[in-house]
């Protein structure tokens, strides 16, 4: 017979107690990596080998309202050379939430979450040329009906969020002024900037034949920076919507 859930569990991360939340993330982090059962076929595949979480601490990349992040990278035998990286995102929206069939495609409740299945219906609306512009899930697993979570598996953005290059922001002082600023962006990457998040954003409303789909949390700690595209802009970024 199956130990009871603790009812402490049966709330979304947000709402756990902090000795609660200590315990999912340290179970996490102890994860052995386990390749996704389901993947997209239009996008890179996450191919078996040795797969550790980095960066070596007791603690995660990140957490979030419904969960926490970390980053698992493949390592050569050979070389202990990284060749390959994703981020594991480990669901954790308590009991209520994980059991409406509107979060589950088809409201068919522990089968594809909803999430992994619209962030690749945008990416079938978007151009080729664009899909870069969106955060690749490049799969979903790990379902526990009994804790009520799952996990997906996303493309690693090397830079971070918008958020996180913010803060990084260097203070310069202007000549006369007693008060620091932060140093302005460049131009050219502002806008290039709001023309992904434009573009992601019209792909958006393209899905579901046209009536479109709304993000609900559109804000700058889900607008992530990729490695540089020679071919656009190849100074600065990339973009990308989640």
């Amino acid at each position: 017979m199956a130990a009871p859930v603790p009812p402490a569990m049966r709330f979304g991360f947000m709402h756990l107690t902090a000795v609660a939340q200590q315990r999912v993330k340290r179970a996490f982090r102890n994860w052995r990596f386990v390749r996704p059962p389901w993947q997209p076929e239009d996008q890179r595949s996450i191919t078996a080998g040795d797969w550790v979480a980095v960066p070596p601490s007791d603690d995660v990349l990140a957490t979030g309202g419904e969960g926490v992040v970390h980053l698992w990278c493949k390592i050569d035998p050979q070389t202990s050379a990284i060749i390959d990286r994703v981020i594991v995102k480990q669901v954790v929206p308590g009991a209520a939430r994980f059991l409406m069939p509107r979060n589950w495609r088809n409201g068919n409740v522990g089968g594809e979450p909803m999430e992994y299945y619209q962030m690749n219906l945008v990416q079938a609306q978007i151009s080729q040329r664009d899909r870069q512009h969106i955060v690749d899930c490049l799969g979903w697993g790990g379902i526990d009906s009994r804790l009520w979570r799952y996990k997906l598996y996303m493309e690693y953005c090397v830079y971070g969020d918008l958020t996180m290059i913010m803060r990084q922001q260097k203070n310069q002082r202007h000549t006369g002024r007693s008060r620091k600023f932060k140093r302005a962006w460049p131009e050219p990457f502002i806008w290039y900037m709001f023309r992904s998040l434009a573009r992601a954003c019209l792909a958006m409303e393209k899905t579901y034949n046209g009536t479109g789909m709304v993000h609900g949390d559109l804000q700058a700690g889900n607008f992530f920076f990729g490695e540089e595209n020679p071919d656009q802009f190849g100074i600065y970024p990339v973009p990308k919507a989640s």
